[in-house]
């Protein structure tokens, strides 16, 4: 099988890893690889190589599956896929599954339609971003929340503030300036404190 395994490198070489997508499903709103897309790409290299690929259904299921318009029936294949060489006459099989749902009579050809594609995608390696895993939602990542509290500075508060009259252990109320005129006591810079209404000094044992 060494001569059908060169010739099949050399179109996988040719070929080259990306093919254009020409359908459109419309109701999810995205291109895909049709089937044609993809024979497209390989049968003119195929040809030029001598190499012919035979084509057999080895077996089908069919199942009944609910939907909302009541059911559809879902057709399962396993195909065969046969490489052959013209020149050696040497050959090689591979085996591919294919599923189609149709509530008709279309589900046989669906099934076969999809096996061939991922035939072709699988072993020539082309790709065309049709992830079968990709379901098309797209997750919006939250908007991030700020932590950042709200300024509350008021220019108008820290003017009320100064205005505001300055209370002394005596009893009586003077305005800021009469206070800042007279003079302070001085203490230690020890572990002491001055308590509203205290008489004394105390100390603070958290000071």
């Amino acid at each position: 099988m060494k001569a059908l395994t060169k010739k099949l490198t050399k179109i996988l070489e040719s070929i080259g890893g990306k093919v254009q997508k020409s359908g459109w499903n419309s109701y999810q709103q995205y291109k895909y690889i049709t089937e044609s897309d993809l024979m497209d790409a390989v049968r003119k290299e195929l040809g030029k190589a001598g190499i012919f690929i035979y084509t057999s259904v080895e077996d089908m299921s069919t199942r009944e599956v609910p939907i909302k318009e009541g059911t559809t029936t879902i057709t399962t294949v396993k195909m065969k896929y046969t490489f052959v060489d013209d020149e050696s006459g040497e050959s090689f099989e591979v085996y591919g599954m294919g599923e189609g749902a149709d509530t008709q009579d279309k589900g046989i050809n669906k099934a076969q339609t999809g096996a061939y594609k991922y035939f072709l995608m699988k072993n020539f390696m082309l790709s065309g971003n049709d992830d079968p895993e990709n379901d098309g939602v797209t997750v919006n990542k939250p908007a991030s929340k700020s932590t950042k509290k709200a300024s509350s500075f008021s220019p108008n508060k820290s003017k009320e503030k100064e205005a505001e009259d300055v209370t002394v252990n005596s009893g009586f109320s003077k305005s800021k300036d009469e206070t800042a005129s007279e003079p302070k006591p001085s203490f230690k810079a020890s572990n002491t404190t001055v308590r509203e209404g205290a008489t004394e000094l105390e100390e603070d044992p958290e000071f």
